[in-house]
């Protein structure tokens, strides 16, 4: 009970850190009037690589499943609202299969952090990491 609860706590740190890194990244990377640079999508995937990376390390591998749905979720829903507010419905289709690639990129990277920040927690605190329960000290009955 205590390792579930255990886990469960560090999932939820992970993913407020993964909420964090992605509000960074999205506030960084979409530029609504067009005045910026152009490479501002490169600094919003490296914000969440590395929010990814920190939340791995924190919450290890439980965090990746629950990641990834909550950052596919809030990116239909902020592709969605920019396509209804600033969008055509002639070019929201062009626009929306744009977004759906740049979203299997994210993921990926996002994915990539997560594992890297694992495997580097598992390297880092060899006795945090997650384990299947087993029995200990077992005795000849």
């Amino acid at each position: 009970m205590k390792r579930i609860l255990i886990a469960l706590a560090r999932v939820v740190a992970g993913l407020c850190v993964q909420l964090g890194g992605m509000y960074l990244a999205v506030l960084i990377s979409f530029d609504l009037d067009g005045s910026g640079p152009d490479w501002l999508w490169l600094v919003g995937l490296g914000f969440l690589g590395l929010a990814g990376m920190v939340a791995g390390w924190i919450a290890g591998r439980y965090l990746m499943v629950p990641a990834l749905i909550l950052f596919v979720l809030v990116w239909t829903e902020l592709c969605e609202y920019d396509q209804l507010v600033y969008m055509t419905p002639s070019e929201a289709l062009d626009a929306y299969l744009g977004d759906m690639i740049f979203m299997a990129l994210c993921c990926a990277v996002l994915a990539g952090g997560i594992a890297l920040g694992y495997r580097d927690a598992r390297r880092t605190w060899p006795g945090l990491s997650a384990r299947a329960p087993g029995r200990v000290g077992t005795g000849s009955a």
